[in-house]
């Protein structure tokens, strides 16, 4: 009974591992190839939003956003600060878990050849649908 117990505690802690391990593995998958990780600079963005308020008190957070994300070229004085801002650059990563199984071949074709008779073609050829054939396209002997 003592056994049982014991082997119970440890399967709940390896379950609770493997739930954890396969959280965080997610979590960087999720954060290192999709631009989520982007979000981490919201607060850029209301930073930047305020340096223009006290600029300009009449702009509104749709002209801000209308200002920085329009795609127009049009260089600003602090485009150094802007580059800043979330989704103005993108780095593209990428993290590639691959899993693969190790090939195994089976030999299907079995073909042995009977010792002592040098006649037979030692290949196949797929033009053909018989070797004994081929011997009519040979050109003329004299």
């Amino acid at each position: 009974m003592i056994f049982v117990r014991l082997y119970m505690g440890v399967f709940a802690i390896f379950a609770w591992l493997l739930r954890i391990s396969s959280i965080l593995i997610f979590a960087v998958m999720v954060l290192v190839q999709t631009p989520v990780s982007q979000l981490f600079k919201i607060s850029e963005l209301f930073e930047h939003y305020t340096e223009h308020k006290h600029l300009d008190e009449h702009i509104s957070f749709s002209d801000f956003l209308a200002m920085h994300y329009s795609h127009t070229d049009v260089p600003y004085p602090d485009n150094d600060r802007d580059m800043q801002l979330p989704f103005k650059q993108y780095n593209c990563s990428s993290l590639v878990f691959t899993f693969s199984q190790p090939a195994v071949f089976a030999l299907t074709d079995k073909t042995f050849l009977p010792p002592g008779d040098k006649n037979l073609p030692l290949y196949w050829s797929p033009f053909h649908s018989s070797e004994l054939l081929s011997n009519i396209w040979q050109p003329p002997k004299a």
